[in-house]
């Protein structure tokens, strides 16, 4: 059959050809111009449908082209590439819009990338019902459709979609467990009806089940039909009624209507039917909870502690979550010491447990009785890292470096490499005076620490710097902070430290001012952050400012050293209140009465530069 075009151009060619042969035989020059305008009226109509209408080839072409960017997407999909996928099924798209399948791809990356443009996700939605719609038998995409509907608030099209799936697989009880879940949602009566009837069949092919008296309940629960829900957790029991488990979901229902006995009747049935089952003592524990029965919670909670057939990590579970309830209240510290003392004493050979227990002690400040169960746990089970860290910081904390000191020699036996335990030694050496000890142990530590431990390598040449600005080695000091500062630019320690040095003496002190500020852009200030901050502002003579930092110090400070009062009377009296200024330098004296400088400023009510 002729199409329009074709048939146009015959015309065309007819009336071309005739006017030619008129020329041939008449010898006529000029062509008629009513003629001429007919001719051009022609040559447009064929070039606008050749246009419109593209040829069969052009169209193939196209689709050939689309198909392999479409090739190429899913390529790029295998090796992980997101973003060139989605690159590629959106040209794909582009360039052949009638294409469903790769519409469809396109339009899911376009729901997740642009899910905050209503208008990309719509278009998206509208595509994936166009290849829904006409690839019904498509389960996967159908169903990614069906739940992206109902995830974005189109419940109506989500039941016609899962409908449309449940009615071509009605052998997926999956699906049809989805589909009734979908029709109950909705909320309307007559919809909820359809979804129990639903659940009825599948109680018919499948059985009663847990899963399935749950389903229906949920339905019977969007009706606010509490007796029905309570009866299908009866008529499931019914089924079995010794079932531990039927008996303590019956038991849980009851309780969340707040049917306080009636729950613990079947509570304690289950636990009767199964005295072993620890399962049903941690849920009748549970519901002692709920209902604020801490001295039940405590008997149920020791008792399935208790049970033999109960493995360790779901115990140290169990007390996780019981230590959590009551780590709050200090109150119920008794409680958590109990209950780790005789978990101790049941297993004297858990070194996690003990380990655990460790961890509670240091955390409410019983840092002797923490490293003792520390090291019980390494006796135990010495290959742990971590472990003798957390043990160094329990002796560093108890102030028993001696006993510190011990533990790291014995952790460097164990782990010889370990930058972080050589750090630690370090840190206790230079805690007790040994100077040199300490340096060597902080060059060994740098040495064994992996180069991209910036943090790590940050602070250790922190830790160097402080020791040689306090041995008097300053230039050495302030080599070491700027390795530090270098390595890692917001380590408040040595941006602290290093502005309090500058200050102290009166150099650099633009810079030192530039590195305090950025330690206090860090969040909540520390008091000797604060400090610091004070003592630069007095050195660049900017004495108001520095009085209302030291204020705040002191506003914050119950028990302020000797160093803070001294700071304190530089300050004031530089900014014009001596009398108040006497008063800080004899505070510091007290503290501090050997110090010949502060005795002078004492002596003589004045500053002296020092």
């Amino acid at each position: 059959m002729e199409t329009e075009a074709s048939v146009t151009q015959a015309s065309y060619e007819s009336s071309h050809e005739n006017y030619f042969n008129r020329q041939k035989h008449s010898k006529v020059k000029h062509l008629n111009r009513q003629h001429l305008l007919l001719a051009a009226a022609v040559i447009i109509t064929v070039a606008s449908a050749l246009a419109a209408k593209p040829s069969r080839w052009e169209t193939e072409a196209r689709g050939r082209k689309a198909e392999y960017i479409f090739l190429e997407a899913a390529n790029a999909q295998l090796r992980g590439d997101d973003a060139s996928n989605y690159e590629l099924l959106r040209h794909a798209y582009e360039i052949d819009s009638d294409d469903e399948d790769a519409g469809n791809s396109y339009a899911i990356y376009l729901i997740h990338l642009e899910r905050d443009d209503s208008t990309a996700v719509n278009k998206g939605l509208g595509l994936m019902k166009r290849y829904f719609d006409n690839n019904p038998s498509d389960l996967y995409s159908g169903l990614n459709y069906a739940l992206l509907s109902q995830n974005l608030g189109n419940p109506d099209e989500a039941l016609r979609a899962f409908r449309i799936i449940h009615s071509m697989h009605p052998e997926r009880t999956g699906i049809t467990y989805r589909y009734a879940d979908v029709l109950a949602q909705s909320g309307r009566n007559d919809a909820i009806d359809s979804a129990l009837s639903v659940y009825d069949s599948l109680e018919v092919s499948e059985g009663p089940s847990l899963e399935l008296t749950s389903a229906r309940m949920r339905a019977l629960f969007l009706r606010q039909d509490t007796a029905s829900v309570i009866n299908e957790a009866r008529r499931l029991l019914r089924t079995a009624p010794m079932s531990v488990e039927n008996n303590l979901f019956l038991a849980n229902v009851y309780s969340s209507f707040n049917s306080n006995d009636s729950a613990l009747a079947y509570f304690n049935r289950a636990c009767d039917i199964d005295t072993t089952n620890a399962f049903a003592v941690y849920s009748r524990a549970g519901f002692f909870h709920e209902i604020g029965d801490s001295a039940a919670f405590d008997r149920e909670i020791f008792k399935v502690l208790k049970m033999d057939n109960l493995d360790m990590p779901t115990k140290m579970e169990i007390m996780r979550g019981y230590i959590s309830e009551l780590y709050g209240d200090s109150i119920q510290t008794p409680r958590i010491l109990d209950l780790f003392n005789a978990m101790v004493d049941m297993h004297p050979h858990e070194s996690d447990l003990r380990e655990f227990y460790a961890a509670y002690l240091f955390t409410i400040g019983r840092y002797d009785n923490a490293a003792s169960q520390q090291e019980r746990a390494l006796d135990l089970e010495p290959a742990n890292e971590q472990g003798w860290a957390h043990l160094i910081t329990m002796d560093i904390r108890a102030e028993e470096y001696s006993r510190g000191l011990t533990a790291a020699n014995r952790a460097i036996h164990f782990f010889p490499e370990s930058g972080e335990i050589r750090m630690m030694k370090g840190g206790i050496l230079a805690e007790i005076d040994s100077i040199d000890s300490a340096l060597e142990c902080f060059k060994e530590s740098i040495a064994l620490t992996d180069p991209s431990e910036l943090e790590t390598l940050s602070n250790l040449h922190c830790w160097i710097g402080d020791i040689n600005y306090q041995q008097n080695r300053r230039d050495s000091a302030f080599v070491h902070y700027q390795m530090a500062l270098d390595l890692n630019p917001l380590n408040v320690l040595a941006l602290n430290n290093c502005a309090y040095y500058m200050a102290d003496e009166g150099i650099d002190l633009d810079k030192a001012l530039t590195y305090i500020e950025r330690v206090m852009d860090q969040g909540e200030a520390d008091g000797a952050w604060i400090d610091t901050y004070a003592w630069v502002l007095f050195k660049l003579k900017e004495y108001a400012k520095a009085r209302e930092q030291i204020d705040r110090l002191l506003n914050i400070t119950p028990e302020p050293e000797s160093e803070l009062l001294h700071h304190a009377g530089d300050i004031y009296f530089m900014d014009g209140d001596p009398d108040k200024a006497l008063d800080f330098w004899q505070q510091a004296l007290k503290l501090s009465p050997d110090d010949e400088l502060l005795k002078k400023k004492v002596k003589n009510k004045s500053y002296y530069y020092e």
